[in-house]
């Protein structure tokens, strides 16, 4: 049986379905206009294009390993005769873990270009070859792979698929080291690099407005050159780095839920039951959102800031700790 998404579903994944064309779209300007127009050949776009292919491939997975899972889109009941019943949930934590390890990864290149470009203006573009491009292209592609798939291909860990009869719906259940793994994983991952972006880039703009600064002490001092020199302040290489921050935006807002998350696990303290919605890649779903996290709390114990009472913690950001003892469900 087939399940429609309920209205909130539905919106959201038509809201992302449309940034996924613009996403499509931009990859196919950078790579088809690239000798045409030579600011798409700067390599922050280049590292731009290498973005777009893991949102897609993250698009492709969550929509259809977990989100077609859950709502029964694919044959289930075909797939529980063979074998793939027993590979497709170990290939869907692997594939989900591994791309957004990769996201971060990315974010990561994103800074440190930024970086030299601010450093060295005239000359990063030299430093930033094809094979430097490329070989950031391997790192941010490999290394999760090495750190991520030993997960599912341990078969002393519990992930499999799980009838859940109440609700009619195949559940993916991770056992207890399984959830600690991936938990660790994603947690260290998007806190490691939450921090290092958010420290380049605050180096980044005190440098940009210093420059900016010094041009201006140095600049004729007609009102002509002063209004023409105040329309040109916003450089290319300046939009590119408001791009890049606005970019980060959403990782940064991951790793204050992965701090909340630890901060709860540590204090052994449970959330408060939560409605979570993921803006920053194209996967929503009900308690199972993930890389940019949003959360709306359908409930008037809607707390701000931190505040604990008993067995419960509520903050402005709601999100259910993993359970490190009877494994997760999703």
């Amino acid at each position: 049986m087939t399940y429609i998404l309920p209205l909130h579903h539905l919106v959201l994944f038509i809201f992302v379905l449309i940034s996924t064309a613009f996403t499509v779209i931009i990859l196919l300007i950078i790579t088809r206009y690239r000798r045409k127009f030579p600011v798409f050949g700067n390599s922050f776009f280049r590292l731009m294009a290498s973005h777009c292919v893991a949102e897609l491939l993250m698009f492709l997975q969550f929509s259809i390993l977990m989100r077609g899972r859950k709502f029964m889109w694919l044959p289930m009941e075909a797939i529980e005769a063979t074998f793939l019943w027993n590979i497709l949930p170990r290939i869907s934590v692997g594939i989900h873990y591994y791309m957004k390890s990769v996201l971060y990864i990315s974010h990561l290149n994103f800074a440190l270009n930024r970086l030299s470009s601010c450093v060295f203006p005239t000359k990063y573009e030299s430093f930033w070859s094809n094979k430097v491009i490329w070989t950031a292209r391997v790192i941010q592609f490999g290394l999760p792979l090495l750190i991520v798939g030993y997960i599912p291909f341990n078969l002393h860990h519990d992930i499999r698929f799980h009838k859940d009869l109440e609700n009619n719906r195949i559940r993916l259940h991770l056992g207890e080291k399984s959830t600690l793994l991936t938990s660790y994983i994603d947690g260290i991952g998007c806190i490691f690099c939450g921090i290092a972006c958010a420290a380049i880039y605050t180096v980044v703009s005190v440098l940009v407005h210093r420059q900016a600064k010094n041009n201006s002490l140095h600049r004729d001092g007609s009102e002509k050159k002063r209004r023409s020199h105040s329309l040109r302040t916003l450089t290319a290489e300046t939009r590119i780095l408001i791009t890049a921050i606005a970019l980060c935006l959403p990782l940064l807002m991951n790793a204050v839920i992965q701090v909340l998350l630890m901060y709860g696990a540590s204090s052994r303290v449970m959330f408060n039951e939560y409605k979570l919605y993921d803006f920053g890649n194209p996967g929503f779903d009900e308690k199972a959102g993930h890389f940019t996290q949003l959360v709306w709390k359908a409930s008037r114990k809607l707390g701000t800031g931190i505040s604990c009472d008993k067995n419960y913690c509520f903050v402005v950001f709601h999100y259910q700790v993993n359970s490190h003892v009877n494994g997760t469900e999703n």
